[in-house]
């Protein structure tokens, strides 16, 4: 992983800028000798070369390399086919934590933030039907059908790849990070969980948050 260090968005405009300036110089030193013929060789070469570079490095620096997810979904598959209890009054409790950030119309946002691994956000659709909710969930960015798990008869999951995150605003260290999406559905709520951070904890924060709801929103009171 060290080479990724040294690559951010960046990195193909640096690429191709250093390619033309060493393009240009040996085109210079080739040319100033030989015959009309041979200059014509030496320069498909120099430019078959550029073209060459131009590939190689599209395909390592702007690649996603993409990953399965490791999110932990066992608090989604021990969920059975039990409906989710009434959302918006179990959530409460979240809304007294400092991971709670917005709601609304049936519309509820909230960011997982830490110092020790990657952080998330969380936004939850109360919708009116399973039906609604389906339909929504096929909306999200980059969602397959094909590729939608049913996990019981009321829960539905998507687990997107986990993809290297490309940030302008980052140097060196945003390569190493990494994106994974997770969205479900629970009767007729969609929850969106989207995951940021260090590679190699990729997922880990995702967990977490699945374990918590499972203790404390998606638990019915006896």
């Amino acid at each position: 992983m060290g080479i990724y260090y040294y690559f951010n968005s960046f990195g193909m405009i640096w690429v191709v800028m250093l390619s033309l300036l060493v393009l240009f110089v040996l085109l210079w030193f080739l040319t100033r000798s030989g015959t009309t013929k041979r200059k014509a060789v030496k320069v498909s070469l120099c430019l078959a070369g550029f073209a060459a570079v131009l590939v190689a490095a599209g395909f390592v620096l702007l690649s996603d390399y993409e990953e399965p997810s490791r999110v932990n979904i066992t608090p989604l598959q021990q969920l059975g086919d039990e409906l989710l209890p009434d959302y918006e009054t179990r959530q409460a409790s979240l809304e007294e934590t400092r991971f709670f950030v917005s709601k609304g119309r049936g519309v509820y946002n909230y960011e997982f933030t830490y110092y020790d691994r990657p952080s998330a956000e969380m936004t939850v659709y109360v919708l009116q039907s399973p039906e609604e909710a389906y339909d929504n969930l096929l909306y999200l960015p980059d969602v397959r059908e094909e590729k939608i798990e049913r996990l019981s008869g009321t829960v539905l999951l998507y687990r997107g790849d986990s993809r290297m995150r490309r940030d302008s605003r980052g140097f060196m260290f945003e390569d190493l990070s990494r994106r994974v999406e997770t969205y479900f559905i629970i009767g007729s709520t969609l929850f969106s969980l989207r995951e940021t951070g260090d590679a190699e904890k990729i997922g880990d924060t995702s967990g977490e948050i699945l374990a918590m709801l499972s203790e404390t929103v998606f638990t019915r009171e006896e």
